[in-house]
């Protein structure tokens, strides 16, 4: 394992509270005591308790829900109570008593709103020690920590024990504690991001704009356009009259006006954002809606990415490195908590390298093709 998860990993746990693992494990007890007491008997309401326990969190001195975004909650939560509860017994009988991995695929085929995410919450519940949570974010996490283990494909079984394997590997090197190991897989890729490339043992590029210090709003609404240029997307801007690289934002955006992809009165809320890249084959939709925190508080550019919650297009927040500390703390006060994991945090860093790596195969392919 690299030097510098290691380190990275340290700086998450930094900002992790006591408290907050404490009141983790103990809402974790109470699910395990409704689970083991109530054992192929479990109604719709010890089912409920168990999610809503285990969807516990704990911020700012208070219990909150939502600990695993949308996996139990709102409407995934709605479709799990539904369920036959001789499927759901039988379901927990074979994952919590046997750890019967191979059955997985066949035992949720016919139980709505449970998908492998949870399936991973009752082996954690069995054993919070041996088994984490299998989500997409924490899925992204093992992949950052062991960039040459990227594949994870095939049958549930084979992919669970080869994530959990890793990340068991991390657990143990870094000393973390289960109750925060989903928070340190999830953070993980974007801190790793935000190092410098030459401490990840990668070459690093020299980048056009040299002065991050320097880059103004236009200059990185600017790059924003041109890279979803580069990219294969259609680009908005909502200044064009902006000047970037000697020219107007409006000269470098291929849309002029924002496309009628939806309701007029959310339009207008739309059109405000800083840059928006939309699919470029169909119809016009956004894929990712940008806002930049130059000078201004990180929580306008959150409560504008709220309102469009409803899109389903991926709402990033883009700022310079030390604006990330902040951006946590925001995103899990209400309302930005409900779509926490929606919000992505991106570096001026992180946009200018990339930038860089999307012009020269950009400039690559024209040679080549």
């Amino acid at each position: 394992m690299r030097e510098i998860v290691k380190k990275t990993v340290i700086d998450i746990q930094d900002y992790i509270s006591a408290d907050r693992i404490k009141k983790r494990k103990e809402y974790e007890d109470q699910a395990i005591r409704i689970l083991v007491r109530n054992k192929g008997k479990l109604t719709t309401k010890h089912i409920e308790e168990i999610i809503t326990f285990l969807d516990s969190d704990f911020w700012e001195r208070r219990r909150v829900d939502k600990r695993f975004g949308l996996l139990i909650w709102g409407r995934n939560r709605k479709l799990i109570l539904e369920n036959d509860n001789r499927l759901m017994n039988r379901m927990f009988s074979q994952i919590f008593d046997k750890e019967n991995l191979d059955k997985v695929e066949v035992l949720i085929s016919n139980l709505k709103g449970v998908a492998y995410g949870f399936v991973s919450c009752i082996l954690y519940l069995k054993d919070r020690e041996r088994y984490n949570i299998f989500l997409n974010a924490t899925i992204e996490g093992i992949k950052s920590a062991f960039p040459e283990e990227a594949d994870f494909f095939g049958p549930f079984k084979n992919r669970y024990m080869r994530f959990n394997r890793l990340a068991n590997e991390l657990k143990k090197e870094c000393g973390a504690k289960p109750q925060e190991m989903d928070i340190i897989l999830t953070d993980l890729p974007g801190r790793l991001a935000e190092n410098p490339a030459e401490e990840i043992e990668q070459p690093r590029l020299e980048t056009r704009i040299l002065d991050i210090g320097k880059l103004s709003h236009s200059d990185v609404q600017g790059l924003l356009v041109e890279l979803g240029n580069l990219l294969g997307y259609k680009t908005y801007v909502a200044n064009p009259s902006k000047i970037y690289n000697d020219r107007t934002l409006a000269e470098w955006a291929t849309l002029k006006e924002i496309p009628p992809f939806t309701f007029p009165k959310i339009l207008n809320t739309v059109k405000q954002i800083d840059v928006i890249w939309f699919r470029n084959e169909g119809t016009e939709y956004p894929v990712a809606c940008w806002e930049i925190e130059h000078t201004t508080d990180v929580t306008k550019g959150l409560l504008r990415l709220y309102q469009i919650k409803g899109l389903g297009c991926k709402l990033f927040i883009i700022a310079p490195r030390d604006v990330r500390s902040r951006f946590e703390g925001e995103v899990n006060k209400t309302p930005f908590y409900e779509i926490k994991e929606r919000y992505l945090f991106r570096s001026y860093e992180q946009l200018v390298e990339f930038f860089e790596l999307a012009k020269k195969y950009h400039d690559r392919k024209e040679i080549f093709l």
